[in-house]
């Protein structure tokens, strides 16, 4: 707010305002996603692995594809203009940073949100859907047998709803 000073700005209690939550803001950031300490349902993983899995893919030993990319977490970066919008209307609208912080933080969640329910992902493989029994290559000893229970469903990242449900937004303040 100095630099108003200095230009000799005569601001209203409005501009005032605008520009105590844009310097309150700051220092703000908004990590939106999967944290270590969320653990998936299989207790051995986190959703934040889970997440990274689905969002880059992963391959085989011998290089073909075993989880392809679907990259959800990138509807951020592709949306940016709306939400970019969305961020300079809660400016607009809401009081405080804090409460302008939140709404980004929401909407950026819900984004998410919406790429893993509504996206055309390549479809899950007969084995996910089916069920059965494949070798895994990764074993710590090998190659060793893994059942799989099936989803009976084409549509990935949505089986049970935990990904989808789990995507969470954390305002830190403060340098980084």
């Amino acid at each position: 707010m100095s630099i108003v000073g200095e230009l000799g700005i005569n601001m209203t209690a409005e501009g005032m305002a605008a520009l105590s939550k844009l310097d309150d803001l700051l220092d703000t950031t908004i990590e939106v996603g999967y944290h270590a300490d969320q653990t998936a349902a299989d207790g051995e993983h986190t959703l934040a692995e889970i997440a990274y899995w689905n969002h880059y893919g992963t391959l085989h030993k011998d290089g073909s594809v075993m989880i392809p990319a679907r990259p959800f977490m990138d509807t951020v970066k592709k949306h940016s203009e709306e939400l970019s919008e969305f961020s300079q209307q809660a400016m607009s609208s809401l009081e405080t940073a804090d409460a302008v912080a939140n709404a980004i933080g929401s909407q950026a969640k819900s984004m998410i949100q919406d790429a893993i329910k509504d996206e055309d992902w390549v479809p899950n493989a007969p084995i996910t859907i089916e069920g059965g029994w494949m070798m895994n290559e990764y074993g710590k000893k090998g190659p060793v047998p893994v059942h799989i229970e099936g989803k009976r469903s084409t549509k990935p990242l949505i089986d049970t709803g935990t990904l989808r449900q789990n995507c969470h937004y954390v305002i830190k303040k403060g340098k980084k």
